[in-house]
């Protein structure tokens, strides 16, 4: 992620004309790259990411190759009975993959996983808020074929059991899903693969999926007494959003990740739930383009702070468009619960704030409402259904 060896060239070619005499040989020019500045072949970092840059060997696919290769090399050292300790740290899933991928590749398997705040420990400041250490061992021989219902419950048995412990540590959510990968893996790596029953093999990232789904599920989240699971997917990915980021951008590749692992599409969420920014995406918490009987629980409440200012029969007439009852739990749990996350200025909890205060008479608005609709929506008497009638 980060270019050390382009960082430090200024410096480089100052201390080649001042040193090259006295320290021939780090100086002389032997171990300069082709444009003399310092050799680059074997900095294994992605400097390329997306676009090509023209004669840049720093791709994703050279960062996987030579990490593979440095963990083959590991393990051609290490002796049978031998540990491996990996201290990795990224906000990026994708750079996890590549990491379990690559240890896997080179014969490894997850024994153990835990995470530790040993930066901010030390400087107050990090990047990364979180270590992770991951165990491994060599990949013993012997091991049994997995089925993927089976070892898709063992994940999700261990994972929650991990989270309550991270939980009592005070590990913040991020955090926990990010360690959640090496303790998925912990219970993966007991296999020799794990199948599905038409005997395709389930690849990695199913499970780092599936380890997010558990620490989301450990913390059981519940607004107004209502578990997270009760909400529609649209509206429990926001919820979770929310509680993780706020209204900060997210990448686009943790975005996409975030979700997969509800087993979502990022381009169904990209205008309903989420904005697209320079930097990735964010939760809206706009008016939606619409209302409708299909609209998630999360855009009925946008929709109604949104109405707030037009009063409360305005309120009234995005319940009766979304076809929801005037006290439908769900509705009043989100709006409850998101004027209480957002600041107190913050325009949205000020309109969410009124609708509370005036919660009976909006409830009342929207019978009439939709006691009028429905009025309005019956056909008029003939001889025929009058006499049915």
């Amino acid at each position: 992620m980060i270019t050390y060896a382009d960082s430090s060239d200024m410096a480089f070619v100052w201390l080649k004309k001042a040193l090259s005499t006295a320290l021939p040989d780090l100086f002389d020019g032997r171990h300069d790259g082709p444009d003399g500045l310092q050799d680059k072949a074997d900095e294994i970092i992605v400097k390329s990411k997306g676009r090509r840059i023209e004669g840049e060997h720093r791709t994703v696919e050279f960062y996987e190759a030579m990490l593979a290769k440095s963990f083959g090399e590991a393990r051609r050292v290490l002796k049978p009975e031998g540990h491996l300790t990996v201290m990795f740290g990224h906000a990026d899933p994708e750079a996890w993959k590549r990491l379990l991928a690559a240890l896997t590749t080179a014969g490894f398997v997850v024994t153990s996983s835990w995470p530790s705040r040993t930066e901010t420990a030390v400087t107050g400041v990090a990047t990364i808020s979180v270590t992770v250490s991951i165990g491994a061992r060599v990949a013993q021989a012997g091991r049994t074929i997995g089925i993927a219902s089976s070892v898709d419950s063992e994940v999700v048995a261990y994972v929650k059991k991990r989270a309550k412990d991270w939980d009592r540590d005070g590990l913040a959510i991020e955090d926990q899903l990010m360690a959640s990968y090496g303790a998925a893996l912990t219970v993966v790596g007991r296999y020799s693969k794990v199948v599905t029953p038409s005997g395709d093999e389930v690849p990695l990232e199913h499970y780092m999926g599936l380890a997010r789904r558990a620490v989301r599920d450990a913390v059981a989240l519940k607004l107004d007494d209502l578990p997270l699971d009760t909400f529609d997917p649209f509206s429990r990915l926001a919820i979770f959003w929310h509680t993780l980021y706020g209204r900060d951008d997210v990448p686009k590749g943790e975005s996409r990740f975030f979700a997969q692992s509800d087993d979502l599409r990022l381009e169904d969420l990209r205008g309903p739930v989420l904005a697209e920014t320079k930097k990735g995406f964010h939760l809206r918490h706009d008016a939606p383009e619409q209302i409708t009987p299909a609209s998630s629980t999360f855009e009925v409440v946008r929709a109604m702070a949104s109405a707030w200012d037009r009063g409360t029969d305005a309120v009234a007439r995005v319940l009766a468009a979304a076809d929801r009852i005037p006290t439908d739990p769900h509705v009043w749990a989100i709006v409850k619960w998101l004027e209480m996350k957002l600041p107190s200025s913050d325009t949205v909890a000020k309109q969410l704030a009124a609708i509370l205060r005036n919660q009976s008479t909006v409830q009342a608005a929207t019978a009439a409402v939709q006691s009028a609709t429905r009025v309005a929506a019956e056909p008029a008497p003939t001889l025929f259904n009058f006499q049915e009638q």
